[in-house]
């Protein structure tokens, strides 16, 4: 087992597998010109000759953003464009207490003249961005009446860390909104941070309406997505599956959008495109059985393009408003 060795080694074929390997790994695969061939080369074979070790290295590549991140020269040019923005914002730096010992979290609060004041509306980023990524919904927000409060979640941005997941990144806006004495009404969520705002909702976080976009509706079916599309072994897909509910603390089925939201107070919007090649459509009508929920889909729309798109904007603008009864002129 990999807790019986050092830290920093598991078993592997022949001797251990060392911890800089997942930075070597992600290297590798990120210069090759076909990744995802690659990878389900290198853990499919790996998965065979030692499980454990493909369990580990797979879940340590996914638990660390930073060996996975990666923008286009348009993507970077965007976010430069929305570092501008962030400056009009009050910056916050919040000391909180995690499970892996006192971190910062990070993140920027959009306000408007108190008498303006509708309330405010919480963003959270996906996988390996930030809080910029979620630009294009402060302006709109804000001439709507909206404070906007957009947060580096761990291990990404100005936050610090290196390693998260759903549930450590819900403690730790948790913890923040406690500590600021704020109370998100509504909710905009981009992959990643909706898996956060569904556990924060299981934590007792329920806002008035709820934006998923392109998120993830339970964590075993994206595992599983994942196992599959790199060719695992059933032993080392079942490894995976326990290392993942072991990191979170609780069994992989309570992540489940069903569960979570179903009977309560809010309204929820699934955005999502059909052609989505990083979280499966699946996952966007299997969120929708909840009965407070309704699916907008996207077609043609990219995975990261999808928060800076008009209509997903526009779209989810929209649904916060129709909740709180419209305009107010």
């Amino acid at each position: 087992m990999a807790e019986r060795n050092a830290p920093g080694a598991i078993p592997a074929a022949g001797g251990v597998f060392p911890r800089p390997a997942l930075t070597a790994l992600s290297e590798a695969l990120g210069r090759a010109s076909s990744g995802w061939a690659w990878a389900r080369l290198f853990f499919a074979g790996l998965s065979r000759l030692s499980p454990a070790a493909a369990a580990w290295a797979l879940h340590g590549l996914y638990s660390r953003p930073a060996l996975t991140r990666s923008f286009s020269r348009e993507e970077r040019r965007l976010l430069r464009e929305a570092a501008r923005l962030m400056q009009a914002a009050e910056r916050i730096d919040e000391r909180i207490a995690t499970r892996r010992g006192r971190r910062r979290l990070s993140g920027y609060l959009f306000r408007v003249a108190p008498a303006e004041r509708r309330g405010l509306a919480l963003l959270l980023h996906g996988w390996t961005a930030d809080s910029r990524a979620m630009a294009a919904f402060v302006g709109p927000l804000l001439a709507a009446g909206y404070d906007a409060l957009a947060v580096d979640l761990p291990a990404h941005g100005r936050s610090s860390g290196a390693v998260t997941d759903a549930e450590s990144g819900a403690a730790a806006v948790r913890a923040l909104l406690e500590a600021r004495g704020l109370a998100p009404d509504h909710v905009i969520a981009h992959s990643f941070g909706g898996a956060v705002a569904s556990v924060l909702a299981a934590e007792g976080v329920t806002p008035r309406a709820f934006v998923a976009l392109a998120a993830p509706s339970a964590m075993a079916a994206a595992i599983e997505e994942l196992a599959d599309a790199l060719g695992l072994t059933p032993e080392a897909r079942a490894r995976l599956l326990r290392r993942a509910a072991k990191a979170a603390g609780r069994p992989i089925e309570e992540f489940d959008a069903r569960r979570i939201w179903t009977d309560r107070p809010t309204a929820i919007l699934v955005v999502h495109s059909p052609e989505d090649g990083s979280v499966p459509f699946s996952h966007a009508e299997r969120f929708v059985e909840a009965p407070n929920a309704r699916l907008l889909p996207t077609p043609g729309i990219g995975h990261r393009e999808i928060v800076g798109d008009a209509g997903a904007v526009a779209a989810a603008l929209d649904h916060i408003l129709a909740v709180d009864g419209g305009w107010v002129t």
